[in-house]
């Protein structure tokens, strides 16, 4: 079993003096929360509906060509 991923999130007030340090933890703070959401609410594999859906087509030999579309994997990203 993995270990819990420690969630910290920048509190903002009057005066505070930010580093490119703390954007970069601010952003990851959000993209680790929507991958926790994307990994425990969602199933692994094509999000239907969502423009045009993700497609992959055999176009002989050794070929594929993959179309516009959007997926989620089972790491939730």
């Amino acid at each position: 079993m993995t270990e819990p991923t420690e969630f910290r999130r920048l509190k903002y007030f009057t005066g505070l003096f930010t580093t490119a340090r703390d954007w970069e933890a601010e952003q990851k703070y959000h993209l680790e929360k929507l991958k926790l959401h994307n990994k425990r609410l969602h199933t692994p594999g094509i999000i239907r509906g969502e423009g045009e859906e993700l497609n992959v087509v055999a176009t002989g030999g050794l070929k594929l060509q993959v179309k516009p579309g959007a997926a989620v994997d089972s790491a939730g990203t």
